[in-house]
């Protein structure tokens, strides 16, 4: 199998997949009629001159590229190693996801395939669906160095597949990690699974950001640089 080029400015939602609901319950408002949720954060738009839109736009593109440099040395890293244990115990593992996992008392869900990643649906050449890292995009070069330079041979999968994808998962249903990075991103604490897999699959590229899944895997990155391997184990009661 090789890998597809497929990838998104801005991802949409495919309606025909089965969806998983939060474990955790919404709270519901007390009227009849719904009450339609906040939008999402996104980059306010402020009055720049033709310069100075030019010189953010720059300072976006440097953005991403530092991303790239950063996810790249995590790919190096990660290679072959399983998603979920280096979300629930900070340590990278080299087993199959989901099959060989210790029991460390963590419900992380087995059947992401079908309800998770089939929701990112990359516009051609912008991400690699298989691992959703970026692709050097109209010259861009924000593809990280390891994955660009890989030789990839047809009926051979991407070496990277499905790792950020399985951590994304495994933090939207980590009791400790979901609220953290849900106050990071400026999302309500009762957002439902439904309006998460609306929002993972956003990318702000005019700010400078990569879509949301991408920043949350980056975002986790940083935390376990951190010492995020001690916050990990200290569940609530």
């Amino acid at each position: 199998m090789r890998v597809a080029e497929l990838a998104v400015s801005k991802p949409r939602i495919i309606s025909s997949q089965p969806r998983l609901h939060s474990s955790l319950p919404a709270s519901r408002p007390q009227s009849s009629q719904r009450v339609p949720p906040p939008p999402f954060p996104a980059s306010l738009p402020t009055s720049l001159t033709v310069e100075q839109r030019a010189e953010q736009s720059q300072a976006f593109a440097q953005d991403r590229l530092r991303k790239s440099a950063a996810l790249n040395g995590f790919m190096i890293k990660t290679q072959g190693k399983c998603g979920r244990c280096f979300v629930t115990s900070g340590t990278l593992l080299s087993h199959t996801a989901f099959s060989e996992c210790p029991d460390d008392g963590i419900v992380i869900p087995r059947d992401w395939i079908s309800s998770y990643k089939s929701l990112f649906n990359f516009e051609q050449f912008a991400y690699c669906w298989n691992c959703g890292t970026p692709q050097d995009r109209r010259g861009n070069k924000e593809s990280p160095d390891c994955h660009r330079k890989y030789t990839f041979v047809k009926g051979q999968h991407c070496p990277w597949a499905d790792f950020i994808y399985i951590v994304s998962w495994s933090l939207w249903h980590h009791l400790v990690h979901r609220p953290a990075f849900l106050q990071e991103f400026g999302l309500r604490l009762d957002t439902d699974f439904d309006r998460f897999s609306e929002w993972v699959v956003l990318e702000d590229h005019l700010g400078g950001k990569y879509y949301n899944g991408l920043e949350l895997y980056l975002w986790y990155t940083q935390v376990w640089l951190k010492g995020g391997r001690r916050v990990q184990l200290r569940l609530p009661k």
